[in-house]
């Protein structure tokens, strides 16, 4: 089966129990997420709470990926490259940290940001409009 990472955005919708992305994190069994999607999930958590989301976290059996050098090196990398390239597309620092994760561990990345991840390697599995409904929803293959 296909090793993914799940952008924030996928991770959100779980936890506010949106089925579409309930579905994504069922069908692919080797999953994960960066640091930085836990740091940003984590940070929209009342304190009171971050034990039951963490919970959850493990539960959908998504592995928390840690920031290497690699993935460092990386980063620098793709900064680089979207900030000098025409016209300029510059990636902010933590979806580059996501982007980096994904390309050092070779993992399919699953996200609804298609204004800053594009390209063959990038799943997005459904849209949302202004209204929260859900549209260009896809199946769950690769």
């Amino acid at each position: 089966m296909t090793a993914v990472l799940f952008d924030t955005n996928i991770v959100i919708d779980y936890l506010a129990g949106r089925v579409e992305a309930l579905l994504e994190l069922e069908y692919f069994g080797d999953s994960a997420i960066s640091l930085v999607s836990w740091i940003e999930v984590m940070t929209g958590v009342p304190p009171d709470l971050r034990p039951v989301v963490k919970e959850a976290i493990s539960e959908a059996g998504l592995v928390i990926l840690p920031v290497s050098d690699a993935i460092a090196t990386e980063t620098v990398s793709i900064r680089y490259q979207t900030i000098n390239q025409r016209p300029k597309r510059r990636l902010k620092l933590p979806d580059a940290i996501i982007r980096a994760t994904a390309n050092v561990h070779a993992r399919l990345l699953i996200t609804r940001n298609t204004t800053d991840f594009f390209g063959a390697d990038i799943r997005v599995p459904y849209q949302i409009d202004a209204a929260g409904n859900v549209f260009n929803a896809l199946p769950q293959s690769t």
